[in-house]
C-alpha cells in the first residue's frame, strides 16, 4: 500500500511471518516508487528496523493508523 501524507510518500507491506526480513520486493518498492519509508506490518510484538528507512511494525501498532505506523510523522 502506498500512502501520501504532507507530500511524503510512504509504503506499507503486510507479512504473515514471525520475523520479516528485507526482501527484493521491498528494495524495488523503495526505489521504483521513490518511497521515503516502508512499514512492514506483521503479527509479532516487537518493533525493529531492517534498514534506516524500513521498519517492522506489530499489527497492534498498525491499528492505530498513521501514528502507529509512522510515529515521527504527525
Amino acid at each position: 500500500m502506498v500512502l501520501v501524507k504532507d507530500g511524503r510518500t510512504l509504503g506499507v507491506e503486510y507479512k504473515t511471518m514471525d520475523a520479516p526480513r528485507m526482501t527484493p520486493s521491498i528494495r524495488i518498492a523503495l526505489e521504483d516508487l521513490k518511497l521515503e519509508r516502508i512499514a512492514v506490518v506483521y503479527p509479532g510484538s516487537q518493533r525493529y528496523h531492517l534498514t534506516n528507512n524500513v521498519e517492522v511494525v506489530p499489527l497492534t501498532a498498525a491499528v492505530k493508523g498513521m501514528e502507529g505506523l509512522f510515529p515521527e510523522i504527525k
